[in-house]
């Protein structure tokens, strides 16, 4: 039997696990509909890693899979090799880094992989915050904080598949994307985010757009997203703050505030309160933002974890030493 390796990338891999050893390696992957890197021999699959590119044109890899009881030697070089094709990836599609967001070894496995031996540095540390959506069974809806005597924005829930469709709202919230990342200081130490991109991005996983706006001028926005345990019920198990930002001359009157606890009636409408009393909302920034720190345990959250992100600048030149070891398969 042959054991030479096979490395390629798919768009789809989801697609390619469900057809690679009698499809045993799918279950449980039907979120990793994105491309990927196959690691295969000729008879059986080796290893797997997804990504995607964020906004920004970074590319994010996910937690790899490494399949087979073989030795910590034969699965670290697995897992070179799925990295050495991951920063080849990148140079393909013109990004300038890739970024691992821990755990980026199996669980279980730390002898397997040790980034600093792939190039990556530890950019930022994330902390993970959550709240329950209701506190009990009396209670569906996070109130609306207004007794503070500060501005109180009017908001408008939108689809961001509509910003596809409308161009000016588009441009609008482009804008104040602009004004707020000009002064952030939210993973300061990662490639400024492009907004146009990440609006594709949010497109892409079908998030809402909390809008406040004052005087027709957008001032601050709130991203979310839903992540369902029953897609075919419309159950929704917690709801990702994605992004939240509001323009430096109207912050610390509490729009922040008032954007987070008007999420909940977003699906409210169209979720039975009952689900929406078992449902989590949950948020991240950077370690190193106090402000934002301070805003999510006032409005309730507790802060549950942290995690490390990693990155790795690519150039054209690291490509040279990959092209020829795949001349050499040949």
């Amino acid at each position: 039997m042959s054991h030479e390796l096979f490395c390629r990338v798919t768009d789809d891999l989801h697609r390619e696990l469900k057809t690679l050893d009698g499809g045993k390696w799918a279950r449980g992957s039907e979120g990793l509909r994105f491309p990927g890197v196959l690691l295969t021999t000729s008879s059986r699959l080796c290893a797997a890693i997804g990504f995607h590119i964020d906004a920004g044109a970074v590319l994010s890899v996910a937690e790899p899979m490494l399949c087979g009881p073989e030795t910590p030697e034969i699965r670290s070089a697995w897992m070179f090799r799925l990295f050495e094709e991951v920063r080849a990836e990148c140079s393909r599609r013109k990004c300038t880094s890739v970024r691992a967001i821990e755990p980026v070894t199996p669980h279980n496995e730390p002898e397997v992989l040790s980034m600093t031996d792939f190039g990556f540095s530890v950019k930022a540390t994330i902390c993970r915050w959550t709240k329950r959506v209701a506190d009990d069974a009396g209670s569906t809806l996070i109130p609306i904080r207004t007794d503070c005597g500060s501005t109180v924005p009017a908001l408008q829930f939108v689809d961001c598949k509509r910003l596809a469709e409308d161009s000016e709202l588009r441009q609008r919230v482009m804008l104040l994307l602009q004004q707020v990342f000009s002064d952030t200081t939210d993973l300061a130490a990662l490639p400024s985010p492009n907004p146009d991109e990440m609006l594709k991005d949010w497109i892409q996983q079908g998030a809402t757009l909390v809008l406040a706006e004052n005087d027709n001028t957008l001032i601050g926005l709130c991203c979310v997203v839903a992540e369902e345990f029953d897609a075919a019920e419309s159950l929704i198990d917690e709801i990702q703050i994605q992004y939240i930002g509001v323009a430096s001359h109207f912050r610390k009157r509490r729009i922040a505030s008032h954007l987070i606890n008007a999420i909940p009636s977003i699906f409210s409408s169209e979720t039975a309160s009952v689900e929406l009393m078992f449902a989590s909302m949950a948020a991240f920034c950077d370690d190193l933002n106090e402000p934002a720190k301070r805003l999510y345990a006032a409005n309730g959250f507790e802060q549950c974890g942290e995690f490390n992100v990693w990155c790795c600048n690519v150039e054209t030149t690291d490509l040279q030493p990959i092209l020829s070891a795949e001349a050499s398969e040949l």
